[in-house]
């Protein structure tokens, strides 16, 4: 299952109860994980988002964070989740043994997310620079016992590459999140709902620039509101961009014309330096 590819036709459940904690009791909200220095790569950092703060270890999973940030079949992530063997682990404890960070394995990316039949599942990511580190010895047995891992949950499992992020559909979610995420954007769902409507009703040939003041006048507010309102709008899923262009202020607003989500797999070129193979 490709978590990146699923369906998304409806807009985010917002009123969807999350449990506390996941079936091993960790918690699914305010999980602390690893420290951006902990990472062995060069590339790390926390991740400042509308559904989670958490930190990441490589740019791969940066990008994939914003990726799952703005499914709208996502409710939320955790990076760095541990698992390992439950009853080895209870039987040197009992005993006293020490337990070395070498036997417990993490997960780059836990999500909670809806299945087709509504049900929250878990599904993991984990992520790396090249197809090339998967296929290695070590990156094979590992990824056996990550599958293995969501399996006993009943959960699913896949590996992704820095290149398989479109370019414009990354930077644009970038953009978006930066005007969104001191807002409290559940709670704008509704004036989110309203506006995705008037969007809807333009013809959208000029600058998105152009249509705020209007807008503005129309709802008693002011352009900066009614731009984060349309971010909302994006993230919350009322409104489906076309990310085969840039969402800015100075580009029409680009719409998917039947308003379902598409993930489309480009060949990504320069700035990332991956050959296309």
């Amino acid at each position: 299952m490709k978590i990146f590819e699923i369906p998304q036709t409806t807009p985010l459940a917002v009123h969807r109860i999350i449990p506390e904690h996941d079936m091993r009791g960790f918690p699914y909200r305010d999980f602390k994980s690893m420290k951006p220095e902990d990472s062995k790569l060069g590339d790390a950092g926390y991740y400042v988002g509308v559904k989670a703060t958490c930190v990441y270890h490589s740019q791969t999973e940066r990008m994939a964070l914003h990726f799952l940030d703005f499914n709208t079949r996502v409710l939320l992530f955790r990076t760095m989740l541990p698992y390992y063997d439950e009853e080895k682990f209870c039987r040197k404890y009992l005993n006293g043994d020490p337990i070395w960070r070498n036997e417990v394995s993490t997960i780059d990316i836990d999500i909670l997310y809806e299945d087709d039949l509504l049900r929250l599942s878990p599904h993991g990511v984990s992520c790396k620079d090249t197809a090339v580190e998967f296929e290695t010895d070590s990156g094979v047995r590992r990824s056996a016992r990550d599958r293995a891992f969501y399996e006993s949950i009943n959960g699913t499992w896949e590996p992704v590459v820095k290149n398989y992020f479109p370019e414009i559909e990354y930077y644009n979610y970038v953009y978006i999140v930066k005007h969104i995420r001191r807002s409290n954007v559940f709670e704008l769902n509704d004036e989110a709902q309203h506006i995705a409507q008037l969007w809807k009703k333009r013809g959208l040939k000029k600058p998105v620039a152009e249509y705020l003041e209007p807008f503005a006048k129309k709802l008693g507010t002011d352009r900066h509101q009614i731009f984060r309102l349309t971010c909302a709008a994006i993230y919350l899923g009322h409104l489906r961009l076309d990310h085969n262009y840039e969402f800015s202020t100075r580009t029409p607003l680009r719409l998917q014309p039947d308003g379902i989500y598409r993930f489309s797999q480009m060949k990504e070129m320069a700035p990332w330096g991956f050959r296309n193979e």
